[in-house]
């Protein structure tokens, strides 16, 4: 993915101060971090969830493809451990803190940590959410001035990872030729047509055992259910898999092509970044903690939406002109480790 800015600006620089000390405002997220769940037991060593979600969602902003990269980064690199500060912990911490930490974390307060990202970012649009987007754009030259002014949701299933064998609880058998394969696969919510594209929820698809059935239809009307009731009258447009997506009949509905190429943006963009960019693709916490496993697709997903609202919103980027790389602004971040910065304080201030 290209990151990009005003050919006449000053590029844009990342740092991960920034980047944290800019999510509190806009999402209050160094705050809903720390009030997430905890089924750990209470002892006087234990990490505080806050930290190891925090460490995480630093890791998953700046590219470190696993968590012994997370744990590296906080044993060697001091400054990395400095940005856990405001959570009241600057130490290190080990890879089976972040397992224990992820297996014992509330996935329900997660998901609603991404509903409250979406909704803040719908917030800050005053009036026309879509008029002043990139789909609305588009919508208003084909004179859908009405639909352009509407929020489009996009929903659709997508697989995170395989293995060769079950792992957990929540890994769903696939027939795959001779060669048996276990899927872990989730319903995903997005915002699309504008940047930064928030995933506001996500719904794990579960495994079919006996009488107890699961399917990527029956997840998407749990997903729905639950946007509908903790965003009512949020989103007007509903973008689904197109029965007949094909020509000539795409060139025949105007308006409403737009809106089915949209549908694409939601797998070309949203998944195909979080797998290429955040490696959602492949499990970091998997064998025998099925929470562990969800838990880090919800932290993915918290990164992924402040680190496009970073993008698109503070560094005020061009989606539409590309510049800079998202690896390029990445290696802004840790060279800015090095560096001597304001303290990073996280106010608990902003929109809800």
């Amino acid at each position: 993915m290209l990151a990009a800015s005003a050919p006449t600006c000053k590029p844009p620089r990342a740092t991960f101060a920034a980047f944290l000390r800019s999510s509190e405002p806009r999402h209050a997220l160094g705050h809903a971090l720390q009030g997430v769940g905890d089924a750990r037991r209470p002892g006087p060593r234990r990490v505080p969830m806050g930290a190891v979600l925090t460490a995480a969602v630093a890791g998953f902003a700046g590219g470190l493809g696993a968590v012994r990269s997370w744990e590296d980064a906080l044993r060697h690199r001091a400054p990395y451990r400095h940005l856990l500060r405001a959570t009241g912990h600057t130490g290190t911490i080990s890879d089976d803190t972040f397992g224990l930490a992820f297996e014992a974390a509330s996935l329900e307060d997660l998901r609603a940590v991404l509903r409250s990202q979406a909704k803040r970012e719908l917030n800050r649009w005053s009036t026309g959410p879509h008029a002043n987007s990139r789909l609305g754009h588009e919508l208003i030259k084909l004179d859908a001035r009405r639909l352009a002014a509407w929020p489009v949701l996009a929903i659709d299933g997508h697989t995170l990872f395989s293995c060769q064998e079950q792992k957990c609880e929540a890994c769903i058998r696939i027939p795959n030729g001779t060669v048996e394969r276990w899927y872990h696969k989730v319903v995903v919510a997005q915002w699309v047509g504008t940047h930064p594209a928030m995933v506001v929820d996500f719904e794990p698809i579960g495994p079919s055992n006996g009488a107890s059935k699961d399917s990527e239809t029956a997840a998407a009307k749990r997903l729905l259910a639950r946007v509908a009731a903790t965003l009512p009258d949020t989103f007007r447009v509903l973008l689904l898999d197109a029965l007949y997506d094909s020509e000539p009949m795409r060139a025949a509905i105007a308006a409403v092509a737009t809106l089915v190429m949209e549908r694409w943006s939601q797998e070309n963009t949203g998944f195909h970044e979080l797998a290429g960019q955040l490696n959602l693709d492949r499990a970091h916490v998997h064998k025998g903690r099925a929470n562990a496993a969800w838990t880090v697709v919800a932290v993915a997903l918290i990164a992924y939406n402040a680190w496009q609202a970073y993008l698109y919103r503070v560094l005020k980027l061009d989606p539409m002109r590309p510049g800079r790389t998202w690896g390029d602004l990445r290696r802004d971040m840790w060279s800015s480790l090095g560096e001597r910065e304001a303290p990073l304080a996280l106010p608990t201030t902003g929109p809800p």
